[in-house]
């Protein structure tokens, strides 16, 4: 994602590495205090060597808290510095994105607007599909690990809810992205239906105690499915939106740059100057000149 966030001067994806990072940070220093925390709740139940508890047992797990304090420390400290460089970075690269502004010869603001919801909808999509596979996976190793022999009773109903999101994370995904290129009504409201589905799928989980014990005991389960559903409702938002401004050239602009990389073809980047309105207006005018000149070149048929 950060090649492509390079690659093609993509803010959102520069944004959506910022935010792992981030997430990646908040999780190291969560987990340093849960295990202290845990530790302090250790020593007030079992065994405690200045003074007397509960259950006065020693189990052995001091050492274990030490080394897992030795060991989340120095994570926590490669993390806020990771942290640090990537957000320099992030905004470097952000700061410079937005100065440079470079205008691709024969694409009107409006469509570059258009474009940049379709870029938030692949992100949300993206990182969307990553971490709800990696929620799939963590439910299914407690639920078939702990539950299936014990305490589950609509153990196939989880089964078949796993499964069949797992089967139709990648369509939906293609799903999404033909819609809004080809700007296809149709397929849109195919693509927003299983969203919907999966969403409510995932919602109704929550009925269930066996999931909701899960989710209030495990934060790791917890963050990735709250995070996944936070990223599934985005991208059902930013797709409507994409649906709501479908024929306003976005389709036509993103079919004419597939024609022009087939054919070899380096459209002209040329930079925004500050110059006065005439001026620029001239500008344009000639910059839409060479567009349709080279859209002739490769025989492109031309809209008026």
């Amino acid at each position: 994602m950060s090649l492509i966030a390079i690659i093609f001067n993509s803010i959102p994806h520069t944004v959506a590495v910022l935010g792992a990072r981030i997430l990646m940070t908040a999780w190291s220093a969560f987990t340093l205090w849960r295990s202290q925390n845990n530790f302090a709740r250790f020593k007030e139940l079992y065994f405690n060597p200045s003074r007397p508890t509960p259950c006065n047992l020693d189990l052995g797990f001091t050492d274990y808290f030490q080394d897992c304090s030795y060991l989340q420390i120095p994570e926590v400290i490669l993390n806020c510095t990771g942290l640090l460089i990537s957000a320099y970075m992030s905004w470097t690269l952000i700061k410079t994105f937005h100065e440079t502004k470079l205008m691709r010869v024969g694409a009107p603001p409006a469509v570059l607007r258009l474009y940049k919801y379709f870029m938030a909808v692949l992100v949300c999509l993206q990182l969307g599909a990553f971490i709800l596979m990696s929620t799939l996976g963590l439910w299914a190793d407690e639920l078939f690990g702990i539950f299936e022999k014990r305490m589950s009773e609509h153990t196939i109903a989880y089964k078949a809810l796993i499964v069949l999101t797992s089967v139709v994370v990648i369509p939906i995904g293609t799903l999404g992205w033909i819609s809004i290129k080809r700007e296809q009504r149709a397929l849109m409201g195919v693509f927003l239906f299983l969203l919907f589905a999966v969403l409510s799928g995932w919602g109704a989980m929550f009925g269930s105690q066996i999931f909701r014990w899960t989710f209030m005991d495990w934060p790791l389960l917890a963050g990735m499915n709250v995070a996944s559903l936070v990223l599934i409702i985005a991208s059902m938002t930013l797709s409507v939106i994409c649906w709501l401004n479908f024929d306003k050239g976005l389709g036509h602009y993103l079919y004419v740059e597939d024609i022009l990389a087939s054919s070899d073809f380096t459209p002209g980047v040329f930079t925004e100057t500050h110059s006065s309105e005439p001026d620029r207006d001239v500008k344009e005018k000639d910059l839409e000149g060479r567009f349709y000149v080279r859209l002739a070149r490769v025989n492109l048929p031309v809209s008026s």
